[in-house]
């Protein structure tokens, strides 16, 4: 889009000498349609991808609290290894993915170069 754009503003009068001003507007609400139907998947991708990874984090946590509890009530394990292991836990995920972030990142920089 930028690149049609650029094109057909540099070159203004040439666009206005030959009237081709609709086939300019034409060709880039084309490429404009196109970018945005690609961002609009990308965004359903993403938005379903963040739903899933969520609920499974938070179904992990909560699993692991139920049964962190559990293993309390027995007297196999106290509160504060649970918390322990809770806060690692939450370290390591975190970490992992800010890296999945950082990696996504240098991909979209490798393809927008």
């Amino acid at each position: 889009m930028s690149a049609i754009s650029e094109e057909a503003i540099s070159c203004i009068r040439t666009v206005k000498a030959f009237s081709t001003e609709s086939f300019e507007t034409e060709r880039y609400k084309k490429n404009n349609a196109l970018a945005f139907n690609v961002g609009k998947k990308g965004a359903i991708y993403t938005s379903i991808w963040t739903f899933v990874s969520g609920l499974m984090f938070n179904g992990v946590f909560a699993l692991d609290i139920w049964y962190g509890a559990t293993l309390a009530e027995k007297g196999e394990i106290t509160v504060g290894n649970i918390t322990a292991f809770l806060l690692y836990m939450i370290q390591l995920v975190f970490n992992f993915a800010i890296v999945a972030i950082v990696i996504g990142n240098v991909f979209k920089m490798t393809g927008a170069s």
